[in-house]
């Protein structure tokens, strides 16, 4: 008998300690995933400013204090999957409760899949500025967005949110396990707010296709291909959060955050500009001479339709959960939802759709329209299976 007692208090005691170890695991994931995401949406806010910097007074030298703030947020980011994949390889090697709850890269490295991606991202940006700096010696200034290395530069951004929504994500599974409702509880709101931190970013890249002058010219016709990129963001990463979290309204909670961060760059960034240019005592360019800029260049270019296909997404959702929908019958719901955010409408252009139409003849609204459905359904399929691969990932 006492041999016994003896043997379950020896294991009573291993499993407190694994669980102990588990608990610190834990909290070390959700503080890394948290500074990786401290760092995307500081590098968010860097490039609203740096936007309305390049288009209100141009670009006159290389370490402004929009990009100052940029290289704080990249390398914020980049410093947290750094800490967590050294702490998190030597954490695994020394106790076998973590084998399951990583994932391994080149045989050497134990972090979850987030960090890994998200520190890529960081790496990616950190390449682009420099390079992006070289194009503009060889080619001189330009304020587009769609160039090259603004392209390789705000995907980076996107990709470190992208990459912190896998790893909160992952430690709500483990927080979930353990019964830490609060851990879990933080993890999924911060999962949100990397989601609204990523969607907002590629939307930076999506809404510049509105633009008349971004149609591509075919001789012919001319095409909009605005409806089929923001047909593609809205349907991966709507879905993926609404696979992801076990949240009625997970889509509707992330378009939210992003008109959040729409009201903060409109109150912030405008005055911000205008006090930085008496502190650099410059001028802003001759179309903007007579008065100072009011409005966010960002937030007065965000689709804003995509609130209505958030909603929608989340309806069909839920009605998928409660009556059992075929999944036929979901995959068209929830594409016509998508649907009605690659309408083009924003504060700065509310017009666009008709300015679209009288853009385009009718084969070339035909082959924007053709191109959009590929683009939605390729998205729902890639979130669906994001979200679904989240929602079991690292447990």
């Amino acid at each position: 008998m006492a041999q016994h007692s003896i043997g379950n208090t020896s294991a009573l005691s291993n499993s407190t300690s694994q669980a102990r170890s588990l608990y610190a695991f834990l909290w070390l994931r959700l503080t890394c995933g948290l500074t990786t995401l401290l760092g995307a949406v500081i590098s968010y806010f860097a490039l609203s400013w740096d936007v309305q910097w390049h288009t209100f007074v141009g670009r006159d030298r290389t370490l402004t204090p929009p990009h100052v703030l940029l290289l704080s947020g990249i390398a914020v980011c980049g410093i947290g999957a750094l800490v967590a994949v050294i702490v998190e390889t030597q954490w695994v090697k020394n106790n076998q409760a973590m084998q399951q709850r990583y994932t391994p890269f080149a045989n050497r490295f134990a972090a979850p899949l987030g960090i890994y991606i998200s520190g890529y991202a960081a790496l990616n940006m950190a390449v682009a500025f420099p390079v992006d700096q070289y194009w503009h010696t060889l080619y001189g200034i330009d304020v587009t967005i769609w160039a090259p290395f603004h392209i390789m530069a705000i995907a980076g951004l996107g990709l470190m949110a992208l990459g912190a929504v896998y790893t909160l994500v992952s430690v709500a599974n483990i927080a979930t396990r353990l019964n830490a409702f609060k851990e879990k509880d933080v993890a999924y709101v911060s999962a949100v707010v990397a989601m609204a931190t990523s969607l907002a970013t590629f939307s930076v890249l999506a809404a510049e296709g509105i633009d008349p002058d971004k149609f591509i010219q075919l001789g012919f016709t001319a095409v909009n291909i605005f409806p089929m990129l923001q047909g593609l963001l809205l349907a991966t990463l709507l879905l993926a959060i609404a696979y992801a979290l076990p949240w009625k309204w997970a889509a509707t909670s992330v378009v939210g955050v992003v008109a959040l961060f729409m009201v903060i760059s409109q109150l912030a960034v405008p005055p911000a500009l205008t006090w930085l240019m008496q502190v650099e005592q410059l001028t802003f360019l001759s179309l903007h001479r007579s008065a100072a800029p009011q409005i966010s260049a960002l937030a007065f270019t965000w689709p804003m339709l995509s609130l209505i296909s958030a909603i929608l997404i989340d309806i069909a959702m839920h009605m998928a959960r409660k009556q059992n929908l075929s999944r036929r019958r979901l995959s068209l719901m929830l594409g016509g939802a998508v649907l009605i955010g690659c309408i083009p409408f924003t504060l700065a252009s509310p017009t666009a759709i008709l300015e679209t139409v009288a853009n385009l003849n009718i084969l070339g609204i035909v082959l924007t329209v053709a191109l959009a459905f590929p683009a939605i359904y390729g998205g729902m399929k890639l979130g669906r299976n994001i979200g679904q691969a989240m929602s079991v990932s690292e447990r």
